[in-house]
């Protein structure tokens, strides 16, 4: 389970936050989680095979200019399948895709493939995954803007 959390406080859609002097409402928080490792207890590793996972939190989204519309989702929790027997103690992960699948979206593995919502993972300009987004509104003064944070890119991959 991924629980997000904004300072101390359980994340939440539509929810204002505070920190400082701004006050942040988020419509969205989605990031990819991959290539899941876990560690036994004698440091032996299991690299568990096509692990890529989107975990969101969203507002229904528009796309193609309000044609189509993905549905509002939440998802905390991944699954793992077929795993060995073992007395694991760490789990490792990355987060965002890396470059072998970021370079080419037509390669597909776990989750990561064309029709697994792409609009809103991708950036179509750049060809490649968006590893992390978060959006909604700032507040600040009584005046209100859009935020929108990506990242992405292979020297971004963690």
């Amino acid at each position: 389970s991924f629980d997000a959390v904004f300072g101390a406080q359980d994340f939440a859609l539509n929810k204002d936050f505070t920190s400082g002097t701004k006050t942040f409402n988020f419509t969205k928080f989605r990031y990819w989680v991959s290539n899941v490792t876990l560690v036994n207890s004698k440091g032996e590793e299991y690299k568990v095979p096509n692990s890529y996972f989107l975990v969101e939190e969203t507002s229904a989204v528009p796309v193609q200019d309000g044609a189509f519309t993905y549905p509002a989702t939440k998802r905390e929790d991944i699954v793992l399948s077929n795993i060995p027997l073992g007395d694991y103690k760490t789990v490792k992960f990355s987060i965002g895709v890396d470059q072998k699948y970021n370079d080419n979206l037509s390669l597909q593995t776990g989750e990561l493939s064309q029709l697994n919502g792409m609009t809103n993972v991708s950036w179509m300009w750049m060809t490649s995954y968006i590893f992390s987004s978060v959006g909604g509104k700032v507040t600040e003064s009584g005046a209100s803007k859009t935020l929108l944070v990506e990242t992405g890119l292979n020297a971004n991959y963690k």
